[in-house]
């Protein structure tokens, strides 16, 4: 699945179904911060969540970037973690931690 998605959406929607798609049906996932960038007519927003995910073996972040300085909302999620210091990688859990917010806005995306 690709990492950045432009969805017909505002921002303000986006984010709003982005958070849904992340924090419903979990007991450990948590948004940590939210940064909104104002630049000109246009707005970034970062936020951040994390979520205990036992095949990772640990916490996950998961980093969501949000601009409409384009005309059409565009989002970027990257996800990390769950490594020990003797393995360097985390079974997939990243992918799935990225997937959420990809697939809560698909009904929205737009071609480009």
């Amino acid at each position: 699945m690709p990492d950045v998605i432009w969805v017909s959406l505002t921002l303000e929607e986006t984010m709003a179904v982005i958070d849904e798609g992340v924090l419903s049906g979990t007991i450990t996932g948590q948004l940590l911060d939210s940064y909104v960038l104002q630049a000109g007519e246009g707005r970034c927003v970062v936020s951040v969540y994390q979520q205990f995910y036992s095949r990772a073996g640990g916490k996950l972040t998961l980093t969501v970037t949000a601009d409409d300085f384009e005309g059409t909302t565009r989002v970027h999620a990257v996800s990390g973690g769950g490594e020990s210091p003797l393995t360097s990688f985390n079974w997939g859990a990243t992918e799935v931690y990225e997937n959420r917010v990809m697939n809560a806005l698909l009904e929205y995306q737009v071609r480009r």
